[in-house]
C-alpha cells in the first residue's frame, strides 16, 4: 500500500513526473491536480496525486499532504520558472491575446531591448513592479511549509519528514531518477508517453533560458526577491546573462499561438487540462 503525492509550483516538470510515476506503478490509480485529495486518499489504497501548491492555501495544503505515505516535492530554477509560468498563462486568455503575443515577438526580435519585467507588466492587467514582486514572494511561501518540513528545520525529525524528499526539474529532464527510486522502492521508466490534451504544455524541457529572456535590470529586480530561496535550494548564484541572447519563437510566441489553438481543439472534445 502506497500514497504518493507530487507537491510543486506550477511549470515545473509535474506532469512529466506524473506520468513517469503513472507509468511506471500500473497498479496505482493516478489524479491528475483534483481539486481535493480526501475522498481519494480514502477509496484508494495505492494512489498517486499531482497537486499544484499554487491553488492551496497554506493550512489546506499541509493538512492533504499528510494524508500519503510519501511526498516528493518538485522545484525548479524559479528564473525558468518564470518565464514558463509567463507564457503558459497567456493561452488561457482570449482578450488582446494577439496584441500581448506582438508584444512577445518585439522581445523574440529584441531580447536585450525589452526588459521582461516590462514585458509581463505590459501584458497582464494591473500588473506593476510591485505587484509582481508580491506575486513572486507570495508564490513562493506556499511550497516553503512543506520545504521547512522535508529539512526538519529545528531538529524536527518525525515521519513527515522521513517520509518527503525534494527533486529537482533539472533532474527529471535528464532522467536521473537514482535519488527517486530509492527514496520510492521503486524503478522508474525513462520516457514517459504524455497524453495529448496534457502534452501541448510542453516548450523548451531546458534549463536556463532565463539567460536569454532576462536584461541587466530584470537581474537588479528579481535577485534580491529569488536569492533566498535558490540558496536554500542549491540553486547556483550566477546570474551571468549570454552575451548573444536568442529567443527562439517556437518557445515564446509560437508556443502561446499553439497552446491556445490546442486548447480549444481538446476543450471541444470534453478534454480538459
Amino acid at each position: 500500500m502506497s500514497k504518493i503525492a507530487i507537491f510543486s509550483l506550477s511549470r515545473s516538470g509535474s506532469t512529466l513526473l506524473h506520468y513517469t510515476f503513472a507509468q511506471s506503478l500500473p497498479s496505482h490509480t493516478a489524479a491528475f491536480e483534483p481539486q481535493s485529495v480526501t475522498t481519494l486518499t480514502r477509496q484508494h489504497p495505492n494512489l498517486i496525486v499531482k497537486c499544484i501548491v499554487d491553488r492551496f492555501d497554506e493550512a489546506n495544503l499541509m493538512e492533504q499532504a499528510a494524508q500519503f505515505d510519501k511526498r516528493i516535492i518538485l522545484l525548479r530554477d524559479p528564473r525558468d520558472r518564470l518565464i514558463s509560468s509567463y507564457l503558459f498563462g497567456l493561452h488561457g486568455e482570449s482578450e488582446g491575446l494577439l496584441e500581448k503575443v506582438s508584444n512577445i515577438q518585439r522581445k523574440e526580435q529584441n531580447p536585450s531591448g525589452v526588459p521582461f519585467v516590462q514585458l509581463v507588466c505590459d501584458t497582464t492587467p494591473n500588473m506593476t513592479e510591485a505587484n509582481l514582486r508580491s506575486y513572486i514572494q507570495s508564490t513562493l511561501r506556499k511550497i516553503t511549509p512543506l520545504l521547512i518540513d522535508h529539512v526538519a528545520i529545528n531538529g524536527r525529525n518525525d515521519e513527515f519528514q522521513q517520509n518527503t524528499t525534494a527533486y529537482k526539474y533539472e533532474d527529471l529532464i535528464r532522467s536521473d531518477f537514482d535519488g527517486l527510486e530509492k527514496f520510492l522502492n521503486v524503478t522508474l521508466i525513462n520516457k514517459a508517453t504524455i497524453p495529448d490534451h496534457h502534452a501541448y504544455g510542453k516548450r523548451a524541457v531546458s534549463v536556463g533560458q532565463w539567460k536569454n529572456w532576462f536584461c541587466a535590470s530584470d537581474v537588479a529586480f528579481f535577485q534580491p526577491i529569488l536569492e533566498p530561496f535558490m540558496s536554500a535550494w542549491g540553486y547556483t548564484n550566477d546570474w551571468s546573462l549570454n552575451s548573444v541572447q536568442n529567443i527562439e519563437p517556437e518557445h515564446a510566441s509560437g508556443f502561446v499561438l499553439a497552446a491556445r489553438e490546442n486548447k480549444e481543439h481538446y476543450e471541444s472534445k470534453d478534454l480538459w487540462w
